[in-house]
């Protein structure tokens, strides 16, 4: 819906929009254009008795709570109670949890349902998310791991869904598919009840079209955003390696945004650039394919044949590490970090393009072998040193979506989302939807 959560709100409140009528308008797209899409595993059944409880309660005039009627989509990878969740793989194919993540907890807490469960690659461990397919061209991947939120919801099917970010499952899918999506603050929303991939890497965010909607979303989640908004224009430093190496036309849109914002008022940019990127993108390795390992050895040892090629790889790598490298990996991460804090002065974000490249088409990515760390390239060190990064719609190459990047200090969220915020009011990127 070309709505954001906020305007829903208020027509819900006001009467004008019922609980019942978003969920038939959403399940009506479902059913026209998810069996080309295959961003959703299961819809939750109990959805309109849902829907209908919000609206008794609308008509009896309780008070209403802040996501009263809205529904959520969730990546297959996060616990829901009595409804299946796979986390991709068919040895969980009928595992049903008893309770729900504690990230979906807080949102039915504050009002929201579960629509249904969107399709996440195998473990959260790659990029392609089969079976889903880029509304913007079903020839393509919808990117991931968080790839079935990301179709869902560029494709009109989904209000607001959660994703997971361990090395850019948030952002990467965000930018192939054209929506909004933010990696928090590590440790800012919690984790429990999401199958790990990486216990020291892992992030569960929102993935909306607007930005605007984040902070109240957040909040709903578990953790208030909302802060004292700075006083515009904000220094930028402009990551230089990333820019300089994204493909040509992604740099020329990239590039076009970031004189855009400059002649707004909006960012004063420093082109920047730091060794400590592609050291903390090392270190990410090896804890990620260290804790992966962790995670998966007994059960990888006993059915082999039960993963895919990508987990394999990262398994086997991870089995390969030795306990020092993994130690002084995790003691970095805080030296390191505030190292990049002094570097960066003045400078109150940082901006990237969020991936180098537009999504590949399935048949390249396969018959090619292309490595997910080509597309981690922009993302995972900022996991690893633990700092915000909002993806936002910025523009379009051969009518596939291009994503800009604007990362924040450690809890300064709020930043990030703001300049989400001021560049979406002046632009419609998000507002785009495929022609399905």
């Amino acid at each position: 819906m070309k709505n954001s959560i906020r305007s829903i709100r208020d027509s819900i409140s006001s009467g004008q929009l019922s609980p019942t009528l978003i969920l038939d308008e959403l399940l009506d797209r479902i059913d026209r254009f998810d069996p080309k899409i295959r961003s959703y595993v299961t819809i939750n059944p109990k959805a309109v008795e849902e829907a209908k409880i919000a609206e008794r309660k609308i008509r009896e005039g309780k008070k209403l709570r802040p996501l009263c009627g809205i529904p959520m989509s969730v990546k297959d990878l996060i616990d829901t109670a009595g409804l299946q969740t796979t986390y991709g793989n068919e040895l969980f194919s009928s595992n049903i949890p008893v309770k729900n993540s504690a990230v979906v907890q807080n949102l039915i807490n504050a009002g929201s349902y579960v629509l249904g469960k969107t399709n996440t690659h195998e473990f959260a461990l790659g990029i392609e998310c089969p079976p889903t397919k880029n509304p913007y061209d079903i020839s393509r991947i919808p990117g991931g791991s968080s790839g079935g939120s990301a179709a869902a919801l560029a494709a009109d099917m989904a209000i607001f869904a959660l994703g997971s970010d361990t090395g850019g499952s948030i952002r990467i899918p965000a930018s192939m598919c054209g929506i909004t999506g933010l990696k928090p603050t590590y440790g800012l929303i919690s984790t429990a009840g999401v199958f790990p991939e990486s216990w020291s890497l892992d992030h569960v965010g929102p993935m909306v079209r607007f930005a605007e909607d984040i902070p109240l979303l957040m909040a709903a989640m578990g953790k208030d955003i909302s802060a004292k908004r700075p006083e515009l224009p904000i220094r930028a430093g402009v990551v230089l390696d990333s820019l300089n190496s994204a493909d040509p036309r992604v740099k020329k849109v990239v590039q076009a945004v970031i004189d855009r914002l400059n002649s707004e008022g909006i960012i004063d940019p420093l082109y920047f650039s730091s060794e400590i990127f592609e050291k903390a993108a090392k270190l990410h390795e090896i804890i990620d394919t260290s804790e992966i390992a962790t995670v998966h050895r007994e059960r990888y040892v006993s059915q082999k044949h039960a993963f895919m090629k990508t987990s394999i790889e990262q398994i086997e790598a991870g089995l390969s590490r030795n306990a020092v490298d993994y130690i002084t990996a995790i003691r970095a991460r805080d030296s390191l970090y505030l190292k990049l804090m002094q570097e960066m002065g003045d400078l109150a974000i940082l901006i990237t393009p969020t991936l180098p490249g537009i999504a590949p088409e399935i048949s390249e990515f396969n018959k090619t072998g292309i490595s997910h760390r080509a597309y981690v390239a922009y993302q995972s060190e900022f996991n690893y040193l633990g700092m915000p990064a909002l993806s936002v719609p910025c523009g379009s190459v051969s009518g596939l979506p291009v994503g800009l990047q604007i990362v924040a200090p450690r809890f300064r969220d709020d930043v990030a989302v703001y300049i989400g915020e001021k560049f979406q009011n002046i632009s419609d990127w998000h507002l785009k939807t495929p022609n399905l």
